[in-house]
Formats: C-alpha cells, sequence, structure tokens
C-alpha cells in the first residue's frame, strides 16, 4: 500500500509541475490574446479634385491624423488630426473629405494612437497628384510668395486674391504680373490664395506668411 500511495503522490506531483511548467510557457500567448494585434483598415476614392477617405481600427483609438507628403520629402504634414476619442463613432470609424487643391501631394497616411500610446500607420493607401496649370513653390514664405506654372501657362492668364483665415478680403482680385507676390504689407499668419484663369477655372492654396 505505501508503495502505491507512494506512486500516487509522486504521479501528483508530476502533474502539479506539468500544469505549472504549462501555464510559464503559454502565458505570453494567453496575455497577447488579450491584446489582439492592431491594425488600420484605409479606403480612399477621388471625386473630381476631392479625396473621400474613411477609416478603422481595431483597437481603442485615442487620437489620429490623415496626413501627406511629395516625394522625396521627409516631413509628413498633417491634413487633419484630432486627439478627442469623440471625434470617432463607436465602431472606431472615421469619415473625412479633403480637396486636393488645397493639399496637393502625393503620398499620404494614417497615424493613430492606441490607449497605451503605440502609434499606428498605414501607409500608401492612395497616391495621386493632380496636375494644375499654377502652384505654390512654397507653402511657408516670408516676404515674397513664389508662383510656379505649369503646362505652358502664363502670369497674365491668371488673376488672384487673398484672404485670412477669418475669410476676410486682404487682396482683391488682382492681375499676375509675374512669378512672385510682395508680402510685405501683410502680417504674420495663414492665408488662403485663390487663382482665378480667364476660362473661370479657381485653384485655392493655403499658406503661412512667416
Amino acid at each position: 500500500m505505501n508503495d502505491i500511495s507512494q506512486t500516487k503522490e509522486g504521479f501528483i506531483k508530476s502533474m502539479i509541475l506539468f500544469i505549472v511548467l504549462l501555464g510559464i510557457c503559454f502565458a505570453p500567448f494567453f496575455a497577447f490574446a488579450e491584446n489582439p494585434a492592431s491594425s488600420i483598415s484605409v479606403n480612399m476614392q477621388t471625386r473630381s479634385t476631392y479625396v473621400d477617405c474613411q477609416f478603422s481600427t481595431v483597437f481603442n483609438c485615442t487620437s489620429y491624423a490623415i496626413e501627406a507628403r511629395n516625394a522625396g520629402n521627409s516631413e509628413y504634414t498633417a491634413i487633419m488630426s484630432c486627439s478627442d476619442a469623440k471625434c470617432m463613432d463607436a465602431s472606431q470609424t472615421v469619415q473625412y473629405s479633403f480637396d486636393l487643391n488645397e493639399f496637393p501631394y502625393t503620398e499620404y497616411r494614417i497615424r493613430a494612437t492606441d490607449v497605451n500610446g503605440n502609434t499606428h500607420f498605414a501607409y500608401g493607401f492612395f497616391s495621386s497628384k493632380v496636375s494644375h496649370p499654377i502652384e505654390l513653390q512654397s507653402n511657408a514664405v516670408n516676404e515674397t510668395l513664389t508662383i510656379q506654372f505649369n503646362n505652358g501657362s502664363l502670369p497674365q492668364n491668371f488673376t488672384y486674391s487673398l484672404s485670412n483665415f477669418n475669410g476676410e478680403t486682404v487682396v482683391a482680385d488682382t492681375q499676375l504680373s509675374g512669378q512672385q507676390i510682395d508680402l510685405n504689407g501683410l502680417s504674420q499668419g495663414f492665408y488662403i490664395i485663390s487663382f482665378k484663369t480667364n476660362s473661370g477655372e479657381t485653384y485655392h492654396y493655403k499658406f503661412l506668411k512667416q
């Protein structure tokens, strides 16, 4: 009987040790299962010069942004951003539209932050550049705004107007006379410049007077 009891006791101890080792080995997998791999799904479609963007996350999101840059640039510019969870609906979905006239970039990405502070990205979901007859060489300037003419466009084909972010016109319709516009009379801040062609087409750009 003693031999049988000792055998049972040894078996029980072996089983306990096995269960403990099993728990140690698989604990990381169980913990991972409670926090499934995060992902961002994105759908972007063009509508004339507009881009309709919809994206969703499988994780709880505390902030997010749509960012863009042109090929060859290392820095992204935020088209829109939100650091308030209320900006995202209950299904963790965001919908936003933007105008390629205002944001003429070639590369776009989604940046989202989860509740643990981890940052997630979705790249390469849309890449398109609208060819405009007139563009700004830079959207951050000091005293002079430099214009780029494309596809054989000439200054005499355009008039322009300037407004501040309060919607107030600071420069009324003015004929372009060259590649540069003097901004000495403007205070620092963001402005919208609107170019109008002789045929009635309009192109809007945002820039910062530093």
